[in-house]
């Protein structure tokens, strides 16, 4: 830990776990086990590393955990559960399987709808909730915008769209390393 600012000194551990009835979730985890708990849950199309420039500014007495959720990053592709609903009591789930009885929840973009879902489902889990590019409701002009253009889209999809995609959700400029990893994942 860094004496002046309290932020973490030590890098995240990964991990997977196997939800019961569901799928294997990797996730990154940082800060002292026993400690306070944060769960971070990305958007789309993202994985725990869209949160790995926030987990040093933590101070190492919490708990980080940063989910890949389903269909994302290292965790499993089941062929259906991606509702905010499936995602939400994944995310439950998730705490339950590591012993965490309650959480600050943050969320972010797809992620905020998720974190909200958890936290009404939930209530007695949830200590705090934070919102980060969130919406009222996912049915929306931007999101409808967003989902018409994944419609046809191929499998892989073209580096040239996720940079594109990646690159107007950033309210600055990224590391170039950060935005190439995020672009490729």
């Amino acid at each position: 830990m860094t004496a002046s600012t309290g932020a973490s000194a030590s890098k995240p551990r990964l991990g997977t776990v196997r939800l019961p009835d569901g799928p294997r979730l990797h996730y990154a985890e940082q800060g002292e086990p026993g400690g306070p708990a944060i769960l971070l849950l990305h958007g789309w199309p993202d994985s725990w590393f869209s949160y790995s420039r926030i987990l040093p500014l933590l101070p190492d007495r919490f708990r980080a955990l940063v989910p890949d959720q389903r269909g994302f990053g290292e965790s499993d592709r089941p062929d259906c559960g991606y509702g905010i609903d499936d995602l939400a009591a994944d995310a439950a789930a998730f705490l339950e399987a590591l012993a965490v009885e309650r959480a600050v929840v943050v969320g972010h973009s797809m992620g905020s709808f998720v974190a909200r879902r958890v936290a009404a489902a939930h209530p007695d889990r949830v200590t705090r909730l934070v919102l980060i590019g969130s919406a009222f409701s996912p049915a929306n002009p931007v999101l409808r915008g967003v989902e018409a253009s994944l419609r046809d889209l191929p499998d892989p999809v073209p580096r040239e769209f996720s940079r594109e995609f990646q690159g107007s959700t950033a309210y600055r400029s990224l590391p170039e390393d950060f935005f190439e990893r995020v672009v490729t994942e």
